[in-house]
């Protein structure tokens, strides 16, 4: 466990970026990507002041160590804590080789708080603490959710399933660090990860009106209360690619309701997608993309603030940065 102090006049400022995920090349000197990663990054940073920064996964591509070693450097320039998760991409991506040369290059970073957590549950399963006058206020869970379920064939090869999710193990482990934050009178939890939970599905069939296209929705443009439900009116956001999280409900989510301690769930992974609905008593949200690595909308470039004050409760705000200007 990490613990970060939040200062008595202001709150505690998250930034989290998301799917960064550049290949080596577009790290070149004359490379957009690159030009418009430093832009996106410097600009939220001065606007928002964060004390963490975080990254909900795909932080670049496996196997470009140069991405790695790049974007860390920069991250780590700003001085100030930053915490990844691992992303599909850093994992190996259609393979079975997991995201280890991904996390030894991060980790080594001197501002970088990232730790591996018990190998058996993944890569980066830990706990980021805010604590305000020594007494804990909030617990950030940072939780990896692997790359895709695979079926191993009778020859040895494998057939590529849905999306991976949190195991029952990593939500045993999220069980008991709730218990014992909860013990030391940790007011409320965040999750950040990278591939959604099956359930943001279902909050986007509830929110969204049935006669609504939501991909007709302009980026950016989500704050607008016709496009919801009534009950989800502080929904705000846009659903404009399928939700790619895993094929079936596996019950991750109503263990995490059970607890009745995390609030904030954040997650990258779908590039065209950053609704944030307030659902069943817990706000899943998916954070906004940031940079032109990949697959992206200029429109919706950026990154997201959680913003915790001192009863340990968060504010969600996605920030968004014009590449072009």
């Amino acid at each position: 466990m990490k613990i970060l102090n939040k200062r008595q006049d202001r709150p505690f400022v998250v930034l989290n970026l998301s799917d960064i995920q550049m290949f080596d090349i577009a790290w070149d000197e004359s490379a957009e990507a690159r030009h418009i990663l430093i832009k996106t990054v410097t600009k939220l940073v001065e606007k928002t002041t964060p004390d963490l920064i975080t990254v909900s996964g795909d932080v670049a591509w496996s196997g470009c160590n140069k991405s790695y070693e790049n974007v860390s450097d920069f991250l780590d320039s700003f001085g100030r804590p930053w915490a990844p998760v691992l992303g599909n991409h850093d994992q190996g991506f259609m393979t079975l080789v997991p995201g280890m040369a991904a996390a030894e290059i991060v980790s080594k970073r001197a501002n970088c708080i990232f730790e591996y957590g018990d190998p058996a549950l993944g890569i980066g399963n830990y706990i980021v603490r805010i604590e305000e006058n020594g007494k804990p206020i909030h617990d950030i869970f940072m939780m990896d959710t692997h790359k895709n379920k695979c079926v191993i064939m009778e020859d040895g090869e494998y057939e590529r399933g849905c999306s991976d999710d949190l195991w029952p193990e990593q939500m045993d482990w999220y069980e008991k660090a709730v218990d014992d934050a909860k013990m030391a009178s940790v007011k409320e939890s965040s999750i950040i990860m990278h591939i959604p939970l099956y359930n943001y599905r279902e909050a986007a069939a509830a929110a969204f009106k049935k006669d609504i296209d939501p991909g007709s929705i302009p980026a950016g443009d989500g704050l607008q209360t016709d496009c919801w439900n009534e009950g989800y009116e502080s929904a705000f956001g846009v659903l404009h690619e399928p939700i790619s999280a895993c094929d079936y409900d596996d019950k991750q989510f109503e263990r995490i309701l059970k607890k009745a301690h995390t609030k904030t769930i954040l997650v990258g992974h779908d590039h065209f997608n950053n609704f944030v609905i307030p659902y069943r008593g817990v706000v899943l949200a998916y954070a906004l993309k940031t940079g032109c690595g990949w697959s992206w909308d200029p429109k919706s470039n950026g990154g997201t603030t959680l913003t915790i004050d001192s009863s340990g409760s968060v504010k969600i705000k996605h920030h968004y940065i014009d590449p072009y200007t």
